[in-house]
């Protein structure tokens, strides 16, 4: 495995910025075999930095058993949100980073082996992106997070920019139902119109602050008939920690590329 530092500049963010990659080395002798390689766009939690998982995870390890390639962004606190006051972290996620990977690596995978996930912050942006984009994403892993039910306007609106600074930066009075980023709207949409549908693996641990918030997503999801998304919810013992999301990380891989290992 080969793991790379990459700096680029991005346009949708106006400066720089970087993303940590692991790579498998063996499909590089034909660049054809590179669009074969599964590609797991992982996403950090608040207080995280795209070398997170390289720090306190074995997402190494985890590359080498699929012969995955992992793109690791960095986020900051944008929530990989289009911010109201700050960049388009949704923007660069979604649309330009997955064209510098093809670009300059040549990752260009099938709907079937594109993956995406996260932890806390991270999870809840998988889960946004995965269904505003369900026709590039096979499967997304939502770890201790879930739903953003945040809806206009009452919780968009009035926010504190000192108490509420981030959530003010993020979101103040934003428009997002009916927008791109409406991940119940999204969701339903995908439902009643049977398009291809994300699968969906959540995991939360009991003693997870996000616990409940994650029931309200499980309730969310359960409630379409025939399970569009194939969702499954685990829940097991652990907290809002690496420890947990370590451990859950397999699993949810096993849940996207168990026959390919």
């Amino acid at each position: 495995m080969a793991q790379i530092h990459a700096h680029f500049y991005l346009n949708s963010i106006g400066r720089a910025g970087g993303a940590e990659l692991i790579v498998p080395q063996k499909y590089y002798d034909s660049p054809a075999e590179r669009q074969h390689v599964p590609v797991l766009y992982l996403l950090h939690g608040a207080g995280g930095d795209e070398t997170s998982f390289i720090r306190f995870t074995s997402i190494e390890t985890y590359a080498e058993k699929y012969g995955l390639a992992v793109v690791m962004p960095g986020g900051e606190l944008s929530d990989f949100t289009d911010m109201t006051h700050g960049f388009r972290y949704y923007t660069y996620v979604t649309d330009e980073l997955p064209s510098l990977m093809y670009s300059v690596f040549g990752l260009s995978p099938s709907r079937e082996k594109c993956l995406i996930a996260g932890c806390s912050m991270g999870a809840n942006a998988a889960v946004r992106i995965a269904l505003s984009r369900p026709e590039r994403y096979g499967a997304c892993g939502c770890l201790s997070g879930g739903l953003s039910f945040r809806l206009p306007p009452l919780e968009t609106e009035g926010l504190d920019p000192e108490k509420d600074r981030y959530a003010f930066m993020r979101y103040d009075r934003r428009q997002i139902r009916g927008s791109e980023e409406d991940v119940t709207g999204n969701a339903k949409k995908i439902a009643e119109e049977g398009g291809p549908a994300p699968r969906i693996y959540h995991a939360v641990g009991t003693g997870d602050k996000m616990l409940e918030h994650a029931r309200r997503t499980r309730d969310f999801f359960t409630s379409f008939e025939n399970d569009p998304f194939c969702y499954t919810y685990s829940e097991s013992e652990g907290g809002h920690d690496w420890l947990f999301w370590d451990r859950t990380l397999p699993e949810f891989l096993d849940f996207a590329l168990g026959d390919l290992k």
